[in-house]
């Protein structure tokens, strides 16, 4: 662990971030590292990362290529690792092909009530068909696909 945390305060030095920001990219790096999903002990990677996600959070840009020159990281590891710990910070998205988070999607997204009503009533034919079992798509997806059949049935 003391490397970790050595790794995350040369990255947050190397990029001069403010305290907001700071405080951020360590509250990520904390919950990947206590997550276990990384099966690898990288930790300058991790905590570039994390860094990237908090100023995108805030608005400030950081390209991956900027981290590849301040760094020496590969700008696809950075993607791929961004990937990881996205899904530790937002692991919902393999719930959505639930009904209750399906109705929670619909209102984040602002739809018409019988659009929302469809689109809970598509995804509780496909939980009970069990169709999304069936193919290789993404909860999200699937989500997206029922939101869309709903607006094409009622509009």
């Amino acid at each position: 662990m003391e490397v970790a945390h050595s790794s995350r305060q040369s990255m947050l030095q190397l990029f001069n971030d403010p305290e907001p920001i700071r405080d951020r990219a360590s509250n990520i790096f904390d919950l990947v590292l206590e997550s276990k999903t990384l099966r690898h002990e990288n930790y300058d990677l991790l905590a570039a990362t994390c860094v990237q996600l908090a100023r995108r959070e805030s608005r400030i840009l950081l390209m991956p290529q900027q981290i590849n020159v301040a760094t020496g990281i590969s700008i696809k590891r950075l993607r791929k690792c961004e990937s990881v710990v996205q899904r530790t910070l937002h692991p919902s998205f393999g719930k959505m092909v639930q009904p209750e988070s399906m109705k929670n999607f619909c209102k984040f997204l602002h739809l018409p009530q019988p659009v929302q009503a469809a689109a809970i009533q598509i995804i509780k034919n496909v939980v009970n068909v069990k169709l999304h079992h069936n193919f290789n798509y993404t909860s999200l997806a699937i989500a997206a696909a029922a939101v869309f059949r709903a607006f094409g049935l009622i509009l």
